[in-house]
């Protein structure tokens, strides 16, 4: 999910500024995010501070940082990881932890039925 300046996804793919149909994989990101949504726990807390909100979240209805993977679908696997806001982007000294996630990020397999990830 952590925010003192994340940016969600440094992505290896190429990234078109406005997605446009073509050939190309890319991936597109539906929902960054929540600037400030949640604070940064240490392990000695021994608790974690819960799913990541995604910008759209309210206090009634919960989202997620959300991508999409376009114009692919054969295996593969996505990973994500926090890396800082500006640019060029670096990694960030905090971490991901949860389902899904290992050694800081989280990774997924790709699959025709999951092109989208929260």
């Amino acid at each position: 999910m952590p925010r003192v300046g994340l940016s969600f996804a440094h992505v290896c793919l190429s990234v078109p500024p406005e997605p446009t149909p073509s050939s190309t994989p890319y991936v597109e990101i539906i929902e960054q995010p929540k600037q400030r949504g949640m604070r940064f726990r240490y392990k000695c807390e021994g608790r974690s501070a819960g799913s990541i909100p995604g910008e759209r979240s309210t206090d009634t209805t919960k989202t997620h940082p959300t991508i999409k993977i376009n114009n692919y679908t054969g295996p593969g696997k996505v990973r994500i990881s926090l890396v800082t806001k500006d640019a060029p982007h670096r990694p960030h000294p905090h971490e991901l932890v949860g389902k899904d996630c290992k050694d800081g990020y989280y990774e997924a397999e790709l699959s025709p039925e999951r092109n989208i990830h929260r």
